[in-house]
């Protein structure tokens, strides 16, 4: 019973290690989608950097309505190239 036990908590863990993150997102012409982290927010430029589907698109802030609260958003620094990120930025 204990190796039974044992095997099956390796086994959730295993799992849920192979999970994934994913944010949903949605758009002022109402898609929805789904976007792996980091979700990148260049603030000069005026654009968001998200994983959708394995490849890195542009999405133009204005063009956003919608992201999960739980994403985790990164700000741009363009003076570095690097970014900052804050979890639960945004609420609705």
């Amino acid at each position: 019973m204990r190796r039974l036990t044992l095997l099956f908590c390796l086994v959730l863990a295993a799992v849920s290690f192979g999970c994934a993150h994913t944010y949903q997102v949605e758009t002022m012409d109402h898609k929805t989608f789904y976007a792996s982290p980091p979700l990148v927010m260049d603030a000069e430029r005026g654009v968001y950097y998200m994983w959708i589907n394995g490849k890195r698109q542009v999405i133009p802030m204005d063009q956003v309505y919608r992201i999960d609260s739980s994403a985790q958003i990164c700000y741009q620094n363009g003076l570095t190239d690097t970014y900052t990120c804050y979890d639960n930025l945004y609420y609705f």
